[in-house]
């Protein structure tokens, strides 16, 4: 087991793509779900997401995990329906559309969903991004000492 720590730098992160780094799937060779969905990849999405407010992007989250379970079809279609009405019950709540910056950067993970088990698995790197991201943006503003 190596000991060598690789330090990410904020550009690395901002360039890291969903459909790089999931490029050999949601799960590694065991099967089991790849450990950097709620690490480096959590992060880099956090990185990616800087710019919207905490309170938006949960809100976007909360409805998302919500709609997920109200629609069929392939996981890709469910995802990219959820995400839709998502984006419609989050400008409900917040009184007005959430940040588009949002609903693209989820975009690009549904024709990276194959199977119910890569659903599942989105959505706990989506529930570690956001907890990343409201952590940073604590850090920013001073309200998360360090």
């Amino acid at each position: 087991m190596s000991t060598t720590t690789t330090t990410i730098t904020r550009e690395q992160y901002l360039a890291m793509s969903p459909a790089q780094y999931l490029a050999g799937g949601f799960r590694d060779a065991a099967g089991q779900p790849r450990p950097e969905l709620t690490s480096v990849w959590a992060t880099a999405g956090a990185v990616q997401l800087e710019g919207v407010a905490p309170a938006e992007l949960g809100t976007v989250l909360t409805a998302l995990a919500q709609t997920l379970p109200l629609h069929a079809g392939s996981p890709a279609d469910h995802y990219a329906n959820a995400c839709a009405e998502a984006a419609e019950l989050a400008t409900g709540v917040l009184g007005a559309e959430p940040d588009p910056t949002v609903a693209q950067w989820l975009a690009r993970f549904a024709p990276l969903l194959k199977t119910e088990r890569d659903l599942q698995d989105l959505v706990q790197h989506l529930g570690t991004v956001a907890r990343q991201h409201a952590m940073f943006a604590g850090m920013r503003t001073g309200a998360v000492k360090v």
